[in-house]
């Protein structure tokens, strides 16, 4: 789950799964997240969006609502294939390595809909897979940084390489220091996830639909 649709479905799912709310409801939140800034979904992208997602049987559209004289909106709610692709999507989300991507963000927006066990296990997961790639960079790092000053014929291939690519060495140091920043923040995130105060209307692992 790393594309923009992706990301809106994950949106538009988690929305749907907290309460039945119609488009101009989604619209409205997107607009408060501001979520075309952190996330990179377009705001003017979601009524579409709720169109390929009914075509996909993962929402139906379920009654047209019309308040005094403004225009009628078109209700919508998740299906039982919409609630099991949310729940796998929240708990995708919670385990991503995809740094570049926003999913985990986005999951954290949605970390009630499912049990606190599970919530905290995929961050324990991500945390472990962190700490395992932290470990392997901080290896290669110390090798290299190593190799200048020792005669050690197992590091002679990392001499070679830090003069004559040493660009790879460089990389090497960007991604152990994002490892460790990224350790540090889900250790945090671990710690204080459950003390959170969601407003949630319901939960994907209580949610029952027709």
């Amino acid at each position: 789950m790393t594309d923009g649709l992706s990301l809106s479905k994950l949106f538009v799912l988690g929305l749907l799964a907290q309460e039945e709310r119609h488009g101009y409801e989604l619209v409205t939140i997107a607009e408060r997240w501001a979520i075309h800034r952190w996330a990179g979904i377009s705001i003017g992208s979601i009524y579409s969006t709720l169109r390929r997602f009914c075509a996909e049987k993962e929402i139906e559209a379920i009654r047209t609502e019309q308040v005094s004289n403004r225009p009628s909106r078109m209700v919508y709610r998740l299906t039982k294939t919409g609630v099991e692709t949310c729940r796998k999507m929240i708990e995708e989300g919670l385990g991503s390595l995809q740094f570049e991507s926003r999913e985990l963000d986005l999951a954290l927006a949605f970390a009630h809909l499912v049990p606190p066990a599970i919530r905290v296990q995929r961050l324990r997961d991500r945390l472990a897979l962190l700490v395992e790639r932290r470990q392997q960079l901080a290896w290669l790092e110390e090798s290299y940084a190593s190799s200048l000053n020792s005669q050690d014929p197992s590091l002679d291939e990392f001499r070679k390489l830090r003069t004559t690519d040493p660009w790879i060495y460089a990389g090497i140091r960007h991604g152990h220091a994002r490892m460790k920043v990224e350790e540090a923040w889900t250790l945090e995130l671990i710690n204080e996830i459950d003390t959170w105060n969601y407003d949630p209307i319901s939960a994907l692992h209580e949610t029952t639909t027709p």
